[in-house]
This record gives structure tokens, C-alpha cells and sequence, in this order.
């Protein structure tokens, strides 16, 4: 089969997935479509069913004995917020003046779109492939990148020599990604009444006096491309009533660690700040929901071919960065170092905002760039 970009408009794949909802509990609608679509052009894919309406999508082209390179992407999206602040409703998958408006169109179906298109583009080179592409489109991303983390574990993983995902940076290389630990602090106090505040120990008061010095538990390094580590306190959860002094209250934080920052370290000096508060008669619990390494390429000569051919196909001139946010490279690249680009079409600004909306030109490009890059590999001789 010989499908050629112009037989196969990027436009009806990409209307499809982002007029589908794949909010948590929808992806295998989302899934289905990218199986039914690699299936139409006899590529091989199936479905990986799991949870409440989950489903992970894997697709294949090339002999099996060949090293791998993985085409990455999620399916899932956030929700979509007030629908009433949309300019159009967020399955509208509305095309205006050379943009589609929906959710999903930056965060990532313009990318998983051109990464898609990109495995048809290769259909061409079938028999001349000395790789097998794999694409891997995951579910459960945006909740703690879980479908990816069930391919890896299926090794999916196994042999690969290359990685790009395929997230918004604007047509940008980004060579590192920030680490993710997400954590609660407990603090339990005792109860009393309000106007004798002396009987008890308010537990919120003990959550404030924690958030006053967490900081000194993050490491100073800083890397250009995306500063130093950070930490966000994302929820306070405590308290019974006005008149009622505090006995349980909950801090619910996220620390993004720069690349070279150890997770183990910085839970190190975590448990080590919480130990010295006991001295100050406050006792504090910690409960770790997700921690996951900075990531960062084995090779900076594969992101650069993508500031090369930004530079010659999209006609953008930039330099290789990093992401603040965490990808699924977090979880694929486990135990695995190989050269990795994270890369794809869409504003960055416009991640989870009311009002996405992407340029249908930089899903072209971004098709374009990925399959000029495999090309390239390709036809570099693999290391045995």
C-alpha cells in the first residue's frame, strides 16, 4: 500500500479525535478511532483494553527483530471547565481562518495527529525499513501517566533506540523534562472549642508553619533551559467549623525537579525538615501519590536534527530547551537511555486553557518534520 500525504488529509483524523470526548473514562472512544485508522491503511495496531473505559493504542510497522523507534503521544485530555467560556464548545472541533478550536487540539491531538500521519508517510519506505516504528498512543496520561506506564511495563520499550513525543513546544526542541513528586502532608492537631484555642492544637496553623519553610528542602541547581525546582501547593484541606480549633489538615504539594536533581534526594530533605519540626512539638505524616525522574536525551545530535529541520521546513529558527511540565518519556525511559526529543505543533500558553485551539499549518509541519527526521535515521545504519 502506498499512501502519500496529500491522499490523507490531516484535517478529518484530527476533526475525529478532537470532536471525541477522551476525558478521563472516555480514551478508548479516542482509541478506537487511531486503530480503526491504522487499520484502514494495513498498519498494525490494537487495542489494550484496562480500567473503566481506558484503552491504550499500539501500532507497528517493520519486522519485530529490528531496534525500535517510538512515536509517542497521549489520547486523553483534561476536562473542559465552564463550556459557556468557550468560544465554541469544546467537541466543536470548529475550523476558522486556518485554526481548529476544541479541547484536545494542542494537548495532544494535533501532535498524536501528525505522529499518526507520520506512520502512513512511512508505509512507503516498508520494505526498505531498518527500524520498527512503533506508535504509542496512551490513556491515563493526564492523571498520572498511566497508560504509558502499563506499555512499558508490557515492554513496549524493549530495543528502542529513539524517542519523540509528540507534545506541544511550538515546533521547538526540548531535550530535558522536569521530574514530578506529588505528595500530602498530614498534620493532626487536637480539638477544642474556638474561644479556648489553649486547649487544643489548631493543625492548620501547623500546615502554614510547614509551608513557610518547605522550600529549603529544594536543591539550588538550576539548568538554562528550565531553571531550578519548584514546588506548588495545589490544595489545604482541614477544619470541621468556624467555632471548632482544627484537628486535621491536609497539605497536597508538587515539586517539578531540574534535570540532575535526584526525586531521592529531595524526598530525603523532605523527610529530613519534617523530622526537625518534631523538635517544635508539631508532628507532620507524609504520603507520596506519584513520583517520577527528570528525563533528559542520551544524545543532544537528535534534538538538534530537529532544530535543523524546524529551521529548513518550518522555517523557525530556535534552540534546544527543556519542558517545565512532566511527558510520558518520564516512564517509557525507565532503566533506558537513548536519544530523545520531546516535539511537537501547538502553543504551549494554550495548555488546559478555555479556548484551545491550534494552527492546522503547524500539524502539516509538525508531520513533515517527523517524517523527514525518520527518514534520516532510517537510513542510518542502526548500531548493533
Amino acid at each position: 500500500v502506498v499512501c502519500s500525504y496529500m491522499d490523507n488529509n490531516i484535517v478529518d483524523l484530527l476533526q475525529k479525535l478532537v470532536s471525541t470526548e477522551t476525558t478521563l473514562g472516555h480514551s478508548i472512544d479516542g482509541a478506537v478511532i487511531l486503530q480503526e485508522f491504522f487499520e484502514q491503511y494495513g498498519i498494525n495496531a490494537r487495542l489494550d483494553s484496562y480500567g473503566d473505559e481506558e484503552a491504550n493504542v499500539i501500532a507497528t510497522l517493520g519486522r519485530s527483530n529490528l531496534p525500535k523507534f517510538i512515536l509517542s503521544g497521549h489520547i486523553d485530555t483534561v476536562p473542559f471547565g465552564d463550556e459557556k467560556k468557550w468560544k465554541y464548545p469544546p467537541l466543536s472541533a470548529k475550523v476558522e481562518d486556518g485554526k481548529m478550536w476544541g479541547r484536545g487540539t494542542v494537548d495532544m491531538k494535533g501532535g498524536l495527529t501528525a505522529l499518526a500521519h507520520t506512520m502512513l508517510s512511512l508505509l512507503e519506505l516498508e520494505d526498505e525499513l531498518n527500524y520498527q516504528f512503533v506508535f504509542l498512543g496512551s490513556a491515563q496520561e493526564e492523571v498520572g501517566l498511566l497508560g504509558a506506564a502499563r506499555m512499558q511495563s508490557q515492554g513496549w520499550m524493549k530495543d528502542a533506540s529513539y524517542l519523540i513525543v509528540g507534545e506541544p513546544t511550538d515546533l521547538e526542541p526540548k531535550a530535558f523534562e522536569k521530574g514530578i513528586i506529588w505528595f500530602d502532608i498530614k498534620v493532626t492537631g487536637k480539638q477544642a472549642h474556638a474561644s479556648r484555642p489553649d486547649l487544643g492544637k489548631n493543625a492548620i496553623e501547623g500546615i502554614c508553619k510547614i509551608m513557610k519553610g518547605i522550600q529549603t528542602i529544594l536543591p539550588e541547581l538550576s539548568i538554562p533551559e528550565v531553571g531550578r525546582s519548584t514546588i506548588n501547593y495545589g490544595m489545604i484541606r482541614g477544619g470541621t467549623a468556624y467555632n471548632v480549633v482544627a484537628e486535621e489538615a491536609v497539605l497536597s504539594c508538587d515539586i517539578r525537579t531540574t534535570p540532575g536533581v535526584a526525586n531521592e534526594n529531595v524526598i530525603d530533605n523532605l523527610y529530613k525538615y519534617l523530622k526537625s519540626l518534631e523538635e517544635a512539638d508539631l508532628k507532620a505524616e507524609v504520603e507520596f501519590i506519584q513520583e517520577e525522574p527528570a528525563v533528559q536525551t542520551s544524545d543532544m545530535q537528535f534534538p538538534e536534527l530537529f532544530v535543523e529541520l524546524s529551521q529548513s521546513i518550518a522555517g523557525k529558527t530556535s534552540k534546544i530547551g527543556g519542558t517545565y511540565f512532566a511527558t510520558d518519556a518520564a516512564v517509557l525511559l525507565k532503566d533506558l537511555e537513548i536519544p530523545m526529543v520531546i516535539f511537537g505543533p501547538g502553543s504551549t500558553e494554550l495548555l488546559h486553557q478555555t479556548n484551545e485551539h491550534i494552527t492546522i499549518e503547524d500539524v502539516h509541519l509538525a508531520h513533515k518534520i517527523y517524517l523527514e527526521a525518520c527518514r534520516r535515521i532510517n537510513f542510518t545504519i542502526p548500531e548493533k
